[in-house]
């Protein structure tokens, strides 16, 4: 039971991060945050996420200019650097991300940190990893500084923010599981300082299953209004700089309608950046 426990956990925390680290699925409109010709479907558990790369199609991947320059230069002494500058960047930060799910946190970040400073650095990847990595370090400052560096990296990106909060069933109450709800709370947190700090507007859109007991659309806006009230107690002009909006189960990236931990990704709230004229 305690293994089943900490797979659904890890499974909540990947799909809440899905948009970081994998494609969408076709029935998504959003662009994927790794570009690909061929659209490799949302999996219902975290091994087969597509963090794993193994075997899976070739990606190909979008350049992107670093967001700052100031990024911290890895320790060279935990890692092969000669060997690793070899690498193309997308299989060096596979072998990051193979490193951090094995416990190997500190060389993960030294790879993490290698290809930040690569001129065609995966920045909104990179810097999941290195909030990731940070985070299971207990190094709380440096996970608020890639924390940051991640929200800035993936609007830039994709002018959204690849962060997904993922609700229980017929509820607007966050999933089950303490520790990801003391996760979403600092993204709440973190996020309404980025807002405010660069006066960026949002659309905040709520989504929920087909098969909900309530009715979808309302639902879905429920679960839009608790983000916005939650981010609105750190920041309270935040509510006149987004909206919200429910579109029900319109967008369902699962659609499998079996309303447990497969599903979960349909029951979720996503953040897009709003020219402010438009709210």
């Amino acid at each position: 039971m305690y293994h089943i426990n900490q797979l659904i956990k890890w499974t909540a925390l990947m799909l809440s991060l899905t948009s970081i680290i994998s494609c969408v699925s076709p029935k998504s409109s959003q662009p994927p945050v790794i570009d690909s010709e061929v659209d490799i479907p949302l999996p219902p558990t975290y091994q087969d996420s597509p963090i794993h790369q193994k075997d899976k199609a070739p990606l190909i991947l979008s350049v992107e200019k670093p967001v700052d320059e100031s990024v911290e230069t890895p320790d060279n002494e935990l890692i092969d650097k000669e060997y690793y500058d070899s690498l193309n960047t997308n299989v060096l930060l596979a072998k990051a991300e193979n490193l951090h799910e094995n416990h190997g946190d500190e060389k993960a970040m030294a790879l993490f940190k290698l290809a930040a400073i690569r001129p065609d650095a995966q920045l909104v990847r990179t810097y999941a990893g290195l909030y990731q990595t940070h985070l299971k370090l207990k190094q709380q400052a440096a996970a608020e500084k890639a924390f940051a560096q991640l929200l800035e990296a993936s609007i830039q990106k994709n002018n959204k923010l690849n962060l997904k909060f993922l609700f229980s069933v017929n509820s607007n109450e966050f999933i089950n599981d303490t520790e990801l709800k003391k996760e979403y709370s600092f993204w709440l947190r973190q996020i309404a300082l980025y807002l405010e700090n660069n006066q960026v507007c949002t659309q905040i859109v709520g989504h929920s299953t087909q098969t909900e007991e309530k009715k979808k659309q309302a639902l879905s806006l429920l679960r839009a209004e608790k983000v916005q009230t939650l981010m609105g107690t750190h920041f309270p002009a935040l509510i006149q700089s987004s909206k919200v909006l429910g579109k029900g189960s319109n967008d369902n990236l699962m659609a499998t309608n079996t309303n447990d931990v497969i599903d979960t990704i349909d029951r979720r709230v996503e953040i897009i950046v709003l020219d402010c004229s438009e709210i």
